[in-house]
């Protein structure tokens, strides 16, 4: 590679192989129908419960929370509110430790009671909550042996349920019928374990039968119910490893029970069908170990999907199904240390899914109708970078940021209501800090992410058509200050600002042929404190450089084999101001508009502009201030003149978004403050749909992207 001369080069030269890498067919997650599930909300709970249950519990009509915990002899109930949110928090002591908690509905009084399992006490009973809030032991029953799971169904149909009761420690099934107050028991199979039993019609008559897992011999057991409650067992399935979690449901909607269950790091789908066989099945390989899993459609396709946890990571992913039998990547939709338990909760007519925190948070994932004016948006693990795109050029916003955690760009393409339908992703080599985006053409858009400092640049070009992604990797000679993008019909020209030993260069690359090719601009000045690339008519630099007590703006106008350079103005000011943001408006290619936000150690600021210089005196925060560029926006009359400026920074010292509104050729100054916020990383302000503004912010730390209005 030419790449150590610094003379003009008017030729363009190949990068060689060794500087440039092509990867056609890169990992990718393609267009996945989210159709909103992407809205999570966070409650406090009380710390040291590790399970949850949903259930009405003071009979308003809306869902209340019922945590429970092995450990434990006590519950808490925390009651819902019509905007599902939580209020009421109360703890209700108990004579149990629980391992399991079922709500079901007594017809006969219409009420709601609760059978539950307490390994610890070896206990099998039902409770209900007395009007004044305090556990009501209805039954028990004892054993010499430890139950754990329970499956409810109504084995006869005489409106009446029964209790089935398995687990690893527990000797054989036992079936449990509550009659006039007392539990009867039926022991089947004693001197066998079963880790896991559940109700399933293997048969197809309409009665639950029994599929039960043996332990000592790895296999299904399957007993046949002859429909008046007793169970025989007809036959033996071998599956020659250990599973868990078993549950049955009608998964692809055909009518026939299927079974569900987990074996390491997979799921696998047994299917049901007339013959009652269930010699069909499908395995679905996961990322992590399903240590719980729900199964339901959350995205309101009318098809079931697979969300589950892995406790050990604190891990929620999500499974969509594609079609019968078929399913789109998962995607991992948050980390949260911790994370116990998940189960389902109708919120607005769909399926969300609330998940428990051992620390004592609980989260909320569910779908959004509507815009709000302020929301925490996933999937994200650890976002980073953020950057907007429109994708198929119809006035939509759309969203591209980094997440560190799955190194990958991924993209939230929104609906006409601005609410994210699809989801795709694409595996990347960096926690690159700047996205640029080319967004000239519909659906083929590019991507260029860097971080300033470094000498990577990857470029993901998306045919979101074809849900192809290509991504190449340019490596800069120096250090990258700043890279601009500009179209000639279909040729993107890629402009570098980069600085090595010291002195500030400009490289253009063009990419055509399948491969890239470069020209050198002549070299600039030495020590520059930080550049813009701005292309207009012709490539300019705007940067700043340290002349003992002052530091000075310069403009330099790059041409074929000189370069014009223009002062625009000296500012005292400490040497090495941090430049907070950096910002250009193109207002013909004659006349760009180039804003910069100077932030000095001291607390002093300096908006400058390559029309005028601006010496803020007033000492507005105490520390260094956020990055501002992104948060920079131009405000033009009609007349075209620029009227005023308006900028959004972030003050990590009152861990607050404020706004600064410059007028008057910087002679009127105000700042307000908008709203507290502890841990941002990156933000954009853009409007959405219409004439709605947000300021969109990634969280790292939190796993969030969140979404706030400005009025």
């Amino acid at each position: 590679m030419q790449g150590d001369n610094t003379d003009l080069k008017t030729d363009r030269r190949a990068i060689s192989a060794a500087f440039l890498w092509v990867f056609l067919f890169n990992s990718a997650i393609a267009q996945v129908p989210i159709n909103g599930f992407c809205q999570v909300k966070s409650f406090p709970a009380f710390p040291g419960f590790d399970r949850i249950s949903i259930s009405d519990v003071n009979y308003d009509s809306f869902k209340d929370v019922i945590l429970y915990s092995s450990a434990q002899k006590s519950i808490a109930v925390i009651e819902g509110e019509e905007d599902n949110s939580f209020m009421d928090y109360k703890i209700i002591t108990s004579p149990y430790n629980f391992s399991n908690i079922i709500p079901v509905y007594n017809k006969s009084t219409g009420l709601e009671q609760y059978v539950f399992s307490s390994r610890k006490k070896r206990t099998v009973g039902m409770f209900s909550f007395s009007s004044f809030g305090r556990f009501n032991l209805l039954a028990k029953i004892g054993f010499d042996s430890y139950p754990e799971n329970i499956s409810v169904a109504d084995i006869n149909n005489d409106g009446n349920f029964e209790y089935l009761i398995s687990g690893s420690g527990f000797k054989g099934l036992s079936l449990l019928s509550f009659i006039d107050g007392e539990f009867n028991e039926i022991k089947l199979e004693e001197s066998s374990i079963y880790g896991e039993a559940v109700f399933a019609d293997i048969s197809n008559d309409g009665y639950p039968d029994i599929t039960a897992f043996n332990l000592f011999n790895n296999t299904f057991e399957i007993f046949y119910n002859d429909g008046k409650g007793n169970f025989e067992r007809v036959r033996t399935e071998f599956e020659n490893t250990s599973i868990e979690n078993l549950e049955a449901l009608d998964f692809n909607k055909d009518g026939y029970d299927d079974l569900i269950y987990t074996v390491k790091n997979s799921f696998k789908l047994a299917i049901g069908d007339s013959r009652s066989f269930y010699d069909s099945s499908i395995v679905i390989t996961t990322e992590f170990i399903p240590h719980r899993f729900k199964v339901a459609d959350f995205n309101g396709d009318n098809l079931n999907d697979i969300a589950y946890i892995d406790s050990s990571q604190g891990i929620l992913s999500v499974i969509f199904a594609k079609g019968k039998n078929q399913f789109h990547s998962e995607i991992i939709y948050m980390k949260k240390d911790g994370l116990t338990d998940l189960h389902l909760f109708r919120s607005h007519n769909s399926n969300s899914l609330i998940l428990l925190n051992k620390t004592g948070e609980i989260f909320i994932v569910s779908r959004l109708f509507s815009l709000p004016d302020e929301a925490n948006l996933i999937p994200a693990v650890q976002p980073s970078t953020i950057a907007k795109f429109d994708l198929g050029n119809d006035g939509i916003t759309d969203f591209c940021y980094i997440d560190v955690q799955t190194n990958t760009i991924n993209f939230l393409v929104n609906d006409l209501k601005g609410i994210p339908e699809y989801f795709y992703s694409v595996s990347v080599s960096a926690d690159h800090k700047l996205i640029v985006v080319d967004d000239e053409v519909p659906f083929n858009k590019g991507f260029y992410c860097y971080s300033p400092g470094g000498k990577m640049l990857e470029i993901i070009n998306y045919d979101f058509h074809l849900n192809k992604p290509e991504i190449d990797q340019l490596y800069s000679p120096g250090l990258i200050k700043d890279i601009e993008l500009h179209r000639t019909d279909e040729l993107v020209h890629i402009f570098t600002a980069y600085e090595k030993n010291n002195v500030l260069h400009v490289r253009e690359y063009e990419h055509h042929d399948f491969r890239y090719t470069f020209m050198d601009y002549p070299k600039l000045e030495k020590d520059v404190a930080n550049a813009k690339l701005v292309i207009s008519d012709h490539p300019r630099v705007y940067f700043y450089k340290s002349y003992g007590d002052s530091i000075r703006f310069t403009e330099a106008k790059l041409q074929s084999k000189s370069i014009e350079y223009k002062q625009i103005g000296v500012l005292s000011i400490n040497n090495n101001p941090l430049i907070a943001g950096f910002s250009q408006y193109l207002l013909g290619k004659e006349s760009p508009k180039i804003l910069s936000l100077l932030n000095s150690d001291t607390g002093f600021l300096s908006v400058v502009s390559n029309d005028s210089v601006f010496n803020i005196i007033a000492r507005i925060f105490k520390q260094n201030i956020f990055d501002a560029g992104k948060g920079i926006e131009f405000y033009f009359n009609t007349n075209n003149k620029l009227e005023f400026w308006n900028m959004i920074i972030y003050s990590p010292e009152d861990h607050s978004f404020n706004m600064i509104e410059i007028k008057n050729q910087g002679q009127e100054l105000s700042v307000t403050k908008l709203f507290d916020s502890d841990k941002p990383t990156d933000f954009i302000v853009q409007k959405i749909i219409s004439d709605k503004k947000y300021l969109i912010y990634t969280q790292q730390s939190e796993g969030i992207i969140s979404l706030k209005r400005l009025k």
